[in-house]
């Protein structure tokens, strides 16, 4: 997560652009434990990924609708094992 410098709160009344960019790269480093690369290969397209995505949804969602259902057919739905009281 992106986080301010704990430094800013005392000593920043306005954020230029270029101190925050310089803190995003920093954090971003962190985060990927070395500088982001400047070159290599082309991220896949925006719309690649969304369609990549909507088959994943789409194949875990007839999956999900069968353990869903499987409850409801069976005449259990609603029913959860009891526990015991709790010792005090």
């Amino acid at each position: 997560m992106l986080s301010p410098d704990p430094k800013w709160g005392t000593t920043v009344n306005v954020l230029p652009t270029d101190l925050m960019e310089a803190r995003v790269e920093e954090e971003l480093a962190a985060w990927l434990g070395g500088r982001p690369p400047i070159s290599g290969p082309a991220l896949p397209r925006h719309s690649d990924c969304a369609k990549a995505n909507a088959e994943l949804l789409d194949a875990a969602a007839g999956r999900l609708v069968k353990l869903v259902r499987a409850p409801v057919s069976s005449g259990t739905a609603g029913q959860f094992p009891r526990r015991a009281p709790a010792k005090s």
